[in-house]
């Protein structure tokens, strides 16, 4: 939530100069230019379009406050004037954002000089932008790659985008056989003749298609709209992306990229300001899986009536976190007393994932392979997803798709709770990171079992513990009799019994009373076992079975421990100080758990919390093991 608007002008934030916004016109739209004619002799006057919009002016009442950065009001002040008075000099139009919306952009002029007014002890001001009538999106700047493949482009407004394009590592001085084909139209190049051009070798140079002018030309900026042709001919047109979805590929040895450039006309009401009548909100994230906020807002508040569905939310969501996160309205309610409900949920949630008609599956064998091969659809208003941290796995498949749609959120849920990663979302970036074995090391912080805790419910479950392995491959060795692999070695179906050899204990002195089967295949590449046993009849399983123990020993040997703790007013107890370690973890700490009386002592994961937005504490925060389902979340999805 907004504590204070503000605008970003020229690369330069009014927040550093301590400026707020106190009331701004910053939905204004633009006129649409028309000529109007009187005939005599008819009646009502003819319209003649211009087939374009006018320029806007957007209005920013601001107030001055006094800020730690200068060496005195004063100074503050002056400092104010000056940029604003240089700014309102410049001959071009420089990029102008605020935080109303804060996803596009306009261009603009500053055409109003400034006059501050001192009220009381605050100088409040006016200052005028003259803007032309374009919203630029923010994410429709970003340079898209597509070298060699084919670019799925879906314009998120309904107004026709007039891209750029660049071409560049041509080889060829005069020939550049590359084509690039955009919703059908195959765009190609004609044999320089000619000149070199400022002493580089024509086509050698970048080449640009630039549709908001209109021309093609060199990096050098020497034109070459004579060289261009579109389906063979000279184009009487340039590139346009109108509404709805494109398919822009390329065919050749160069690297091509494209700049969309999107915009709009509307304004974007998704932020509306600081909802300073909020009666409660709370955020709730689980591990890897769903990450939601509930808000309940006055019915006399002032913006009541603006809380609607697909609006987005910014707070802060937990203690560790550095970046407000944004959430999207996805279901309004209302309360007994006329209050408003809003649920939302992160914007990660609105990363998707279009799988195509993959015959025998979707296989990949990273996070990053898994992005490369599905078609990706991120939130338009608030830019492309990122992904950092690589995870590789092995063997990873699907079942076979057809054209199917899912979450990303579900998607990677799935990959991560069996490849056993992390993601850490902040907004619409994720990374991923190994959900290795905890040492003492990574402890952010202790608690014990009673100690000054509203509630402190906890489950260790043994259900999935073990003290022995058994390893065991079923393969048939002349084609019809089935054989068993063992620790002490084969053994056929008909006559097969158990020795004591054959279990291998997972620590020093298991009694060998629970005992989990671990096909070696499991364990091993199942060709490299087959390939022994043809080659040498025999094959020893100790030290794979050593091997696995190392790494899934602990995992398999060790209790579940969920803990959920409830936080009693922590102003009003005497040991305060014993708990507050507890307010400063995050989703994935490791927290050590210590329950005397059952004798466990044991590390583990923050995997799900809820916080308090407006107090700016946790609730309750979980420990230990909490999987949540694909199913759970696709059947909770479509409920909502």
């Amino acid at each position: 939530m907004f504590k204070s608007h503000y605008f970003i002008w020229n690369n330069k934030n009014s927040l550093d100069f301590g400026i707020i916004i106190q009331s701004a016109t910053p939905h204004n739209k633009p006129d649409y230019d028309r000529e109007f004619v009187s005939i005599p002799g008819r009646n009502g006057d003819h319209a003649k379009s211009n087939n374009r919009f006018n320029n806007v002016k957007i209005t920013y009442n601001c107030a001055v406050l006094q800020s730690n950065n200068f060496n005195s009001y004063h100074d503050q002040i002056e400092q104010i004037a000056a940029w604003l008075h240089e700014s309102s000099q410049a001959s071009s139009y420089c990029k102008l954002e605020d935080s109303y919306n804060p996803n596009k952009y306009r261009l603009a002029l500053l055409t109003e000089a400034l006059e501050l007014d001192r009220d009381n002890a605050i100088y409040t001001f006016e200052v005028v932008f003259d803007c032309q009538p374009q919203r630029y999106y923010i994410c429709g700047d970003n340079w898209l790659d597509f070298t060699g493949t084919t670019l799925k482009l879906i314009n998120p407004s309904n107004y026709t985008a007039l891209p750029k394009v660049i071409i560049s590592s041509n080889t060829n001085a005069t020939r550049l056989t590359d084509t690039i084909t955009i919703d059908g139209g195959i765009y190609s190049f004609k044999s320089w003749t000619g000149s070199n051009s400022n002493n580089a070798k024509n086509y050698q140079n970048e080449v640009y298609l630039d549709a908001e002018i209109m021309d093609a030309y060199l990096s050098d900026g020497t034109p070459i709209n004579r060289f261009l042709l579109v389906d063979g001919i000279v184009p009487t047109d340039f590139i346009k992306l109108g509404a709805g979805e494109h398919t822009i590929s390329h065919s050749g040895n160069c690297k091509v990229k494209i700049q969309p450039r999107w915009w709009t006309i509307n304004t974007d009401r998704s932020l509306i300001g600081w909802l300073a009548d909020t009666v409660q909100c709370t955020v709730s994230e689980t591990k890897n899986s769903t990450y939601e906020l509930q808000l309940e807002y006055a019915c006399t508040g002032k913006y009541a009536n603006d809380i609607t569905q697909h609006c987005y939310i910014k707070v802060k969501a937990n203690q560790t976190t550095a970046n407000l996160q944004l959430f999207k309205i996805y279901k309004i309610e209302r309360s007994l007393t006329g209050n408003v409900i809003a649920s939302a949920e992160h914007i990660s949630c609105g990363f998707y994932c279009y799988a195509f008609n993959y015959w025998g599956g979707f296989n990949f064998n990273s996070a990053s392979e898994l992005l490369a091969n599905a078609k990706l659809h991120s939130d338009v208003n608030y830019g492309e997803y990122t992904f950092t941290g690589g995870i590789t796995v092995t063997d990873c498949k699907f079942d076979y798709f057809d054209d199917v749609v899912l979450n990303g959120m579900d998607l990677l849920n799935w990959y991560s709770e069996k490849y056993k990663f992390l993601i850490e979302r902040d907004n619409y970036n994720f990374n991923f990171s190994s959900d290795i074995s905890i040492g003492n090391s990574d402890v952010a912080t202790r608690i014990v079992y009673g100690v000054n805790l509203n509630d402190y419910q906890c489950v260790v479950d043994t259900s999935n513990t073990y003290d022995s392995i058994l390893p065991y491959y079923v393969w048939k060795r002349d084609g019809s009799r089935q054989q068993i692999i063992h620790m002490t070695g084969i053994t056929e179906n008909y006559m097969y019994t158990l020795n004591a050899n054959d279990i291998y204990p997972l620590y020093a002195n298991s009694p060998k009373q629970k005992t989990l089967k671990v096909k070696l295949s499991e364990m091993v590449d199942e060709e490299y076992i087959k390939n022994t046993l043809l080659s040498s009849g025999s094959y020893n399983c100790l030290p794979t079975v050593e091997n696995y123990v190392d790494i899934h020993g602990d995992e398999l040997s060790n209790p579940t421990v969920t803990s959920t703790v409830d936080f009693i007013n922590l102003a009003d107890t005497n040991y305060y100080q014993n708990v507050v370690p507890l307010q400063q973890v995050g989703m994935h700490s490791v927290v050590n758990v210590s329950i005397p009386h059952l004798n466990v002592s044991t590390n583990v994961r923050v995997v799900n919390y809820d916080f308090d937005v407006l107090n700016e504490r946790y609730n309750t925060i979980t420990l230990g093991d909490v999987q949540v389902g694909i199913s759970d979340i696709m059947a909770r999805r479509l409920n909502k």
